[in-house]
């Protein structure tokens, strides 16, 4: 199991994750995160650190706890401020490789989910009332239905 300090590691990188933070902070922020988590460049629990699969899997849980994918979804989907910065220091790359994470993906996939459900009624909404098969010129040239 997770020690209370890890777990207050993660507690804080969370926090982190969800603040306003300058660009390098955010790569220490998100390097510290890919560290903690245990993987390696693969994505793969990284045991050289010599803690347990069950530490590991314990920082995830409480990573997914705090909605901590909430926040890496969100700052991979959201051009915030600093953004081309971070993606030039590598944190975009990194946040991607967090999200790929085996233990994580299942609540990231239910976000990618969301974000799409989201965009489709949206998407319906804006074209709601518009009869595209009445074949007179309604000004929607650019609709597709």
């Amino acid at each position: 199991m997770a020690t209370a300090q890890s777990d207050d590691e993660v507690d804080r990188l969370v926090a982190e994750l969800y603040s306003e933070q300058i660009p390098e902070d955010r790569l220490i922020t998100v390097t510290r995160l890919w560290q903690v988590l245990r993987v390696d460049d693969a994505g793969e629990p990284n045991t050289a650190g010599g803690d347990s699969d069950r530490s590991r899997t314990a920082a995830a849980q409480r990573f997914v706890e705090l909605k901590g994918p909430d926040a890496v979804h969100h700052r991979l989907h959201t051009m915030q401020k600093g953004w081309m910065e971070e993606a030039r220091l590598g944190v975009t790359a990194l946040l991607d490789k967090i999200s790929h994470i085996p233990t994580l993906k299942p609540a990231v996939t239910t976000l990618d989910q969301e974000l799409d459900a989201s965009i489709l009624r949206a998407h319906d909404k804006a074209h709601e009332g518009h009869s595209h098969g009445s074949g007179h010129g309604h000004g929607h040239s650019h609709c597709s239905h």
